[in-house]
């Protein structure tokens, strides 16, 4: 049972479940659902499967409804799951894997201002090799609808003052090296999912 309802043996994909572990390079059939993650995440509140869950439906091959959920865009990545976990599971590793995974597969988002930030920030990632985090925020607005700048304006003022955010970007030195790691990357998925679709 998932939150009252019967889960159905089709509804279970196996390759799915090796597709998260290798991906995200973590034990997933490791938690052994203490619950640790779901008590100590502060959005959990928000979800609507808490991350125990989400790690038990990525054992049990759950693809429809871990891609199509509100809990990957609500994860913040703020690895307090993971310093609690006393199986050292990088679960927010897994929620990289499952929202890189839903978009790649189309799957639409209950929450597209979370999908917007995630594709917005991968992007400035790769730009730069970290996060420039005035850029993100105006490129975000503008996706996601100037109503959003507005709203945030005051506490964007405020962080600049402090110095927390900065006008122009810093790059790693070698972000040329980034682009071709992550173009080697995602040239060994492409394959891996040309294997599996022939498979």
């Amino acid at each position: 049972m998932i939150t009252g309802r019967t889960v159905k043996r089709e509804q279970f994909d196996a390759s799915f479940s090796r597709f998260v572990e290798d991906a995200a390079g973590t034990d997933i059939y490791a938690c052994y659902q203490c619950g640790m993650c779901s008590g100590g995440c502060p959005v959990s509140f928000m979800m609507d499967y808490t991350p125990r869950q989400i790690m038990r439906m990525a054992q049990l091959g759950m693809k429809e409804d871990v891609l199509s959920s509100t809990t990957i865009w609500l994860c913040a990545s703020c690895n307090t799951c993971f310093t609690r976990c006393p199986r050292e599971i990088d679960l927010p590793e897994v929620m990289a894997t499952l929202k890189s995974r839903a978009i790649k597969e189309g799957f639409p988002s209950k929450i597209m201002e979370g999908q917007i930030l995630y594709k917005t920030m991968v992007e400035n990632m790769k730009k730069y090799g970290r996060v420039h985090e005035t850029e993100v925020f105006v490129n975000f607005a503008s996706k996601a609808g100037m109503n959003k700048l507005i709203k945030q304006l005051p506490m964007g003022l405020t962080l600049f003052r402090k110095g927390k955010l900065k006008l122009s970007p810093e790059k790693i030195k070698s972000v040329e090296q980034l682009k071709a790691l992550i173009q080697s990357a995602k040239h060994v998925e492409e394959e891996e999912d040309k294997e599996n679709k022939e498979g």
